[in-house]
């Protein structure tokens, strides 16, 4: 601050010596009717295109021996989504599986071992590299699948409160359950993801038809050459859906995808039962029975306020003690919220957070909306359900809009 009257003066002349001369340069341009051009060119400077930066990386990379290259492909209208695939010359949908087919084949170098997977906003640890690399040299029988977590919490202080609290739980669920469910299901992400390069072309690529392609793949690679994913214990973190509609349409293809998964492999009679029936056993029970009951779950307590309101139900022959429990399972809740928060909040992007601390106060004061959110949680996931079987579900793949960084 310029509190000092001398100080206030300098500062007040040069503003406006540099103020007046801006003011005639863009007066003079405007008459000659150059001032669009020469804003366009500004824009370009501050604003490079994704093609622009990746040119600017590959010449600085290209002026030093042994660095990384660089590749930016843009897949075709017509490509017909398989690996090593072709043009048809008319319009294929578009799904990242599609896309990632016709990428691969140009990305690889002779010398490739190993893909490395992540989502364009994704921010990776700095050490995942090292630690794939010291793994491929020191293991006798090489893990041919790292699946790591991915945190969604990034654009925490961008985004609704549903979304901060499914982000919150999806995060936690990467976390702690994660290694857990690898004990029992070949699961597959689509980002932090490590997969061999033979191993890739073995399995022909992605399924391009499916929404999650990434599952697709995991349950494929078990079920025809017996590769399990191994927990990589470096997390990325990335972004969730700002909005409420960005969170159910992201939800929906994931629910969706996994039904695709699950038809797929009942209709393969090229897999062995032995391996095929104990994963759609746990495919059913990760995905719709697990689904379907937190659904009800979540229905339980307004069922309830229905039922008390209209005098159906006496809630004073609940015992005092079991009214305990319930408060204190509640406040317990509620706390875990607000711990999962300062836990993983070394992976937020603090460029987002409020400058107050009445608004970062508001920010985090809406995880207390979790009763509200944890109904909807469930919802994308059982509405895929109940689409897929009146044959109403989503087919095409459409990239969940980002927040700005």
């Amino acid at each position: 601050r310029a509190n000092h009257r001398i100080t206030q003066e300098i500062v007040s002349r040069l503003a406006k010596m540099v103020g007046d001369r801006v003011q005639q340069v863009v007066v003079e341009m405007q008459a000659a009717n150059k001032l669009t051009e020469h804003l366009l060119e500004v824009y370009r400077f501050c604003y490079p295109s994704t093609q622009q930066i990746v040119e600017r990386v590959q010449g600085e990379l290209k002026e030093e021996p042994n660095k990384p290259v660089v590749k930016h492909v843009e897949v075709p209208y017509d490509f017909d989504g398989k690996f090593n695939g072709k043009c048809l010359g008319y319009p294929v949908p578009s799904t990242k599986g599609r896309a990632l087919n016709y990428a691969l084949p140009l990305a690889v170098d002779e010398r490739t071992v190993m893909y490395g997977f992540y989502d364009a906003e994704s921010r990776p640890d700095p050490n995942v590299l090292l630690y794939i690399a010291y793994r491929l040299l020191t293991d006798e029988k090489p893990v041919r699948i790292f699946q790591g977590p991915a945190f969604q919490v990034r654009n925490f202080y961008d985004i609704c409160p549903l979304s901060k609290l499914a982000g919150l739980y999806q995060t936690v669920s990467h976390d702690w359950y994660l290694p857990i469910m690898f004990r029992r299901l070949p699961f597959v992400g689509g980002t932090n993801l490590f997969i061999e390069r033979k191993l890739l072309d073995e399995l022909g690529g992605y399924d391009s038809t499916i929404l999650t392609e990434d599952l697709e793949l995991g349950t494929r690679a078990y079920l025809k050459t017996g590769a399990w994913p191994e927990y990589l214990p470096y997390p990325s973190s990335e972004q969730t859906p700002a909005t409420v509609k960005g969170f159910y349409r992201q939800r929906l293809r994931w629910g969706t995808g996994f039904l695709q998964v699950m038809d797929k492999i009942k209709q393969d009679d090229s897999y062995p039962q032995e391996q095929k029936r104990p994963l759609l056993r746990e495919l059913l029970l990760k995905g719709p029975l697990e689904w379907s009951f937190f659904q009800c779950a979540t229905l339980v307590p307004p069922l309830m306020m229905l039922l008390w309101l209209s005098g159906q139900v006496d809630v004073q022959a609940v015992p005092n003690s079991v009214r305990h429990v319930i408060r204190a399972f509640s406040v317990v809740y509620l706390g875990f919220t607000f711990y999962a928060y300062f836990r993983y909040r070394k992976h937020l992007d603090m460029a987002g957070r409020p400058h107050t601390r009445h608004g970062r106060f508001i920010a985090v004061a809406q995880l207390l909306f979790l009763p509200l959110a944890s109904f909807f949680f469930p919802v994308p996931f059982t509405s895929a359900l109940l689409l897929k079987s009146v044959n109403r579900h989503p087919t095409s793949w459409t990239k969940t809009p980002r927040s700005k960084e």
